[in-house]
């Protein structure tokens, strides 16, 4: 599941597997670029999101990015 605070620009990513989550972490070392469609980079942060041991957030992404592109460049 995947739920977008566009005010605090912020995504956070539920997963049913811990070992998911850290997986992506420790691959990421918590930093990734992250390419909108008008091929601008920006640098996000993905770290565990407080108490919810199976939540990320991604920091720093647009408003308007959408789900889809989110998915897509974690599917990587």
């Amino acid at each position: 599941m995947i739920q977008i605070d566009g005010a605090k620009r912020h995504v956070y990513i539920k997963f049913t597997e811990e070992q998911s989550m850290s997986k992506i972490i420790r691959a990421t070392g918590g930093q990734k670029e992250y390419k909108h469609e008008t091929v601008e980079m920006t640098q996000v942060t993905i770290e565990i999101a407080g108490l919810g041991v199976k939540k990320i957030r991604i920091a720093n992404l647009r408003p308007e990015t959408n789900e889809y592109d989110i998915r897509t460049s974690l599917s990587k």
